[in-house]
């Protein structure tokens, strides 16, 4: 196949995808127009749609309805541009769920409880494997911990580097002679 350049570029049209290989979604000129005006449901379908939500749920608000008759659109062109949902994990007109592994309500967002006692429980840290893990754990949580976490994290992570010794019982094992300073940054970033 004869590979024509345009500007440097190869042209799209007679492009030798063993020699550029194509590593992104290309979409056809008009694809998105055919779906907007042609494959997806009207407005007029949604007009009437909203009058019959309406008249079924008149005590809802005009800007829940809004937000329905929008996400009513957007799940349409998804599903007509070949994208599915998970519906096991929908949540839809809700007052709190999860979001990203945080709670979302109307008060603003917190950590999940579940990964909060899942840090806590952390057992101590006796190689670097424990580690990387525990410092993956807190990360997920980093926006709502402490401004300790950062120095914290900085000297849990020397214990990331090879042939470091790890104390007798591991980062954050209970010793009679009282925490090591390792053992206090993990404490800070529970």
């Amino acid at each position: 196949m004869k590979t024509v350049r345009v500007g440097g570029v190869p042209d799209p049209e007679n492009v030798d995808l063993s020699k550029y290989p194509i590593h992104h979604i290309v979409e056809e000129v008009g694809t998105m127009d055919q779906i907007v005006e042609v494959d997806s449901p009207s407005e007029g379908y949604y007009t009437a749609y909203r009058r019959y939500l309406e008249k079924k749920h008149p005590e809802v608000s005009v800007h829940f309805m809004d937000h329905m008759i929008s996400t009513a659109v957007f799940l349409d062109r998804s599903i007509v541009s070949g994208f599915s949902f998970g519906v096991s994990k929908a949540q839809v007109a809700v007052t709190e769920g999860k979001l990203l592994g945080n709670i979302v309500s109307r008060s603003g967002m917190r950590p999940d409880p579940e990964r909060v006692q899942a840090v806590k429980d952390f057992p101590p840290l006796k190689e670097k494997t424990h580690v990387m893990q525990f410092l993956g754990c807190t990360n997920w949580l980093r926006s709502f911990l402490y401004a300790e976490y950062v120095p914290a994290s900085k000297i849990l992570g020397k214990y990331q580097r090879d042939g470091m010794e790890f104390p007798e019982g591991g980062i954050g094992a209970e010793r009679p002679e009282g925490p090591l300073e390792v053992d206090k940054a993990l404490k800070r970033s529970k």
